[in-house]
């Protein structure tokens, strides 16, 4: 078996992209995947940019201050009200984290077979997806404990600046903590974004062939990484080039559609081919560790066996068998009778 090549995944991986889009040109192959892409991107998907304007108008600065005052004149139902936006917000963030995680299997599911189904990956996934959610529901949450660790300090040293009125000591040990603490805060987003892109890239795979929780599968894409910490580097910088590269693509598309491309559902019809080749990066890439990590063998899904049988003609053919499991040994039956019978 050759040495994994981040590099040699990517000829496959276009391979797979034009034999799933366009060999078998199927518009409503494409709609379908484009829909399993937006659910999948909900968290996490493209951000538009909005321009505030500097100044407030004088209005709105009046209704703010009303507000303010009817809160403080209001708590018990300031608290109420407050509680009852937070619940709903925790709400909205579990719904939209479960609807992606559960999109992402069935979208994987569907690049893998080269199907375009909802209802059927939906289902036969659910209990991957699920763990996987719930794993990745924990992660985002330790890292808005991290982020708010950090800032914090950060918040309190412009405080403590202001009251300085000037560069006081107090001001400039202040400011270098919070130097310190905006990079832990780039350091921390940036290992956020990289171990996002090992759950979706390599966990998520895992999970989908070998049937396992999001955590058994964590484990054995760290052993790959610890073996293979090159092959994984090199991977990464493709990735931030490809990114590069389908970012500029994404823009002209925009332009030539009039914007129709940013549009929920049609962006992702139309970018189908971006987003196919995408996820079949990583599971060409995952395929060149060996046969216990190819997405596109039907037998390691379920994790089978294959056992070669010969016939008497020659020929062989293999016999799909599920891995033997260790039972307990029968009893031993009586002894055998080492004399006949008697007359």
């Amino acid at each position: 078996m050759s040495k994994p090549s981040a590099i040699a995944a990517i000829s496959p991986a276009i391979d797979h992209t034009d034999e799933t889009l366009f060999k078998s040109f199927d518009l409503n192959r494409w709609f379908i995947l484009g829909f399993l892409t937006f659910v999948q991107t909900l968290v996490g998907g493209s951000q538009i940019s909005v321009n505030y304007p500097n100044d407030i108008p004088e209005e709105t600065t009046q209704i703010l201050n009303r507000v303010y005052q009817w809160i403080i004149g209001n708590l018990t139902a300031s608290a109420i009200i407050g509680g009852g936006i937070t619940f709903l917000a925790i709400a909205i963030f579990l719904l939209l984290n479960w609807l992606s995680a559960r999109g992402a299997f069935a979208y994987l599911d569907c690049i893998v077979n080269r199907k375009a189904e909802v209802t059927k990956p939906w289902v036969d996934n659910a209990l991957e997806a699920d763990s996987f959610f719930l794993f990745r529901v924990i992660f985002n949450l330790v890292f808005v404990v991290l982020i708010f660790c950090e800032l914090a300090p950060v918040a309190v040293t412009a405080f403590g600046m202001s009251q300085a009125g000037g560069l006081s000591t107090s001001a400039l040990l202040f400011a270098t903590s919070s130097v310190i603490c905006l990079a832990l805060f780039i350091t921390t987003v940036l290992l956020f974004f990289l171990l996002s892109s090992v759950l979706i890239d390599f966990v998520l795979p895992i999970q989908f062939m070998r049937r396992i929780s999001c955590s058994e599968a964590l484990k054995t894409v760290w052993n790959l990484i610890k073996s293979n910490p090159v092959v994984f580097l090199i991977y990464w910088v493709m990735k931030v080039i490809i990114g590069f590269v389908f970012s500029i693509i994404t823009f002209i598309v925009c332009c030539l559609t009039c914007c129709c491309a940013a549009l929920p559902v049609v962006g992702q019809t139309i970018l189908q081919p971006l987003f196919v080749f995408n996820r079949s990066y990583p599971l060409f890439l995952l395929k060149q560790f060996g046969p216990e990590f190819d997405p596109f063998d039907q037998n390691v899904h379920a994790g089978e066996v294959a056992i070669e049988h010969s016939t008497p003609d020659g020929s062989t053919f293999n016999d799909i068998q599920s891995p033997i499991i260790d039972a307990d040994p029968l009893p031993p039956g009586p002894p055998e009778s080492k004399t006949g019978i008697s007359d």
